[in-house]
């Protein structure tokens, strides 16, 4: 009897998950989506039945193809988030040393990735303000400037051509690039040194 419900509960949830959203496959999406954390929660919350941040119309959430979105697609779907993950790690080669960074989450970030994923770029930084190091970047970004305060390590785009690297905090118009990982403040401060430098940007295998 308990098989017999347990299977019943089964069947209901399968009928209620095609039935109550539209669903889409992974292979219908005509350009490679980029799954993101938000993807994971939403997914995760609708399969227990929790609210969405998210309208879920149309999201290609149906990685294996069954028309079902289940925890196999939930599976799929962090899977595929590490492996975009990898693809988003940049380093920066500066003063004999080499930095790795990841990117941000939005379309600024993406644009920036193109730039160097075909070869790395060496740009010139100037020493700013005590906080930050600056430079010009040969093509202007896509921006969505909002106001934020730095932290030691971030990596921000100002007026949509010019990168900056942040040792320091400032609090100003910026989007966000991306942050280096696993450095200290004091570590930061040393390895850029004292006023301008080179460094090389590229993507990190």
């Amino acid at each position: 009897m308990k098989k017999l419900i347990s299977i019943c509960i089964a069947v209901f949830l399968g009928i209620n998950i095609v039935t109550s959203c539209s669903i889409v496959t992974a292979n219908s999406i005509e350009a490679k989506y980029t799954y993101t954390i938000q993807d994971v929660q939403n997914l995760q919350n609708y399969l227990l039945t929790k609210p969405t941040k998210d309208n879920l119309a149309e999201k290609p959430y149906d990685l294996n193809d069954d028309d079902v979105w289940d925890v196999f697609d939930l599976c799929l779907m962090k899977r595929e988030l590490l492996n975009q993950q990898k693809k988003t790690k940049m380093n920066i080669e500066v003063n004999g040393y080499t930095l790795t960074a990841t990117l941000a989450d939005n379309v600024s970030a993406q644009a920036f990735f193109d730039l160097l994923k075909d070869e790395p770029i060496v740009l010139e930084l100037s020493e700013y303000g005590s906080f930050e190091k600056v430079g010009t970047l040969p093509q202007r970004l896509p921006k969505d400037d909002e106001r934020i305060t730095t932290e030691p390590g971030d990596i921000m785009l100002y007026q949509g051509n010019q990168i900056t690297i942040f040792y320091g905090s400032n609090t100003w118009a910026y989007t966000r690039l991306g942050r280096i990982n696993n450095v200290t403040q004091a570590e930061l401060k040393e390895i850029l040194g004292t006023g301008n430098v080179t460094i090389t940007l590229s993507i990190s295998d």
